[in-house]
């Protein structure tokens, strides 16, 4: 918890409290230790550090990483939620494959996370599914809570009630809760049409969905302006066409 870089940046700054700690180790092994130690000033600085707004991005998702090796989950949750515009090209990576279940399921539940439309959410559960099926499709209805399907557009959510091509995508789409979830979402796409109806209906959430940070790539050949358009539809291929392309012009820290 305390690494010996850490412990010399920490005395160092007790010589001389007037002095900030020289950065000479990572901000993650600062704030174990110092959290370890107990010296709240240093903690307190440590996380102001974390919580400047220019920590996002890939920058976020590399302190993230780091932060695994000191089990900080707090800080990692925090990291998540700073993901932001880089999701999609995490989502392309070997590191999302690889997450843990529950480190998947607090990515997709975040709000800020940049997408053209909660399809890509979607998508994003099923490649990590897809990456080791035979172990991780008892997770399936757990990864799959995390899809807001009130986002999704309605030509999306019929293709979700046909057959499907691949034993993976017939699998989620013939589990009894998914099937649910997008009977419900048809529901309330269709009673939100018809005025207010959905006061009749019985157990229908009323509630608006919560917004994703919805963004606009013209590099994608299927991504439209605005973001969440409901009248988009695009294939698991070409999201998986798009990841592909996204390996070749990786955003910068923060982009």
């Amino acid at each position: 918890m305390v690494t010996p870089t850490a412990f010399h940046v920490i005395y160092n700054w007790m010589l001389d409290l007037e002095r900030c700690p020289q950065a000479d180790c990572f901000l993650v092994e600062l704030y174990s230790a110092a959290f370890y130690m107990k010296i709240d000033e240093l903690v307190e600085y440590a996380f102001a550090c974390f919580n400047e707004s220019t920590v996002c991005g890939s920058l976020a998702f590399e302190l993230f990483r780091k932060a695994q090796r000191f089990a900080i989950h707090t800080f990692q949750q925090l990291m998540l939620s700073r993901i932001e515009l880089f999701f999609l090209p995490l989502v392309a990576s070997k590191d999302f494959v690889e997450l843990d279940i529950n480190w998947v399921q607090d990515l997709l539940s975040v709000q800020s996370l940049g997408v053209n439309s909660e399809i890509e959410i979607f998508m994003s559960a099923v490649r990590w599914l897809s990456h080791d099926w035979r172990a991780r499709k008892v997770h399936m209805e757990r990864i799959l809570g995390c899809v807001r399907f009130r986002l999704l557009p309605p030509l999306f959510l019929r293709f979700l009630q046909g057959e499907q091509q691949t034993r993976v995508m017939n699998s989620i789409c013939q589990s009894p809760k998914v099937r649910e979830r997008v009977s419900k979402a048809f529901v309330r796409y269709t009673s939100s049409e018809l005025c207010d109806v959905s006061k009749d209906i019985v157990g229908l959430d009323r509630r608006p969905p919560v917004q994703r940070k919805w963004i606009f790539d013209s590099r994608c050949s299927y991504h439209r302006q605005p973001g969440g358009n409901q009248g988009q539809f695009f294939t698991y291929q070409q999201f998986l066409n798009y990841l592909e392309s996204l390996h070749q012009s990786l955003p910068k820290h923060g982009s």
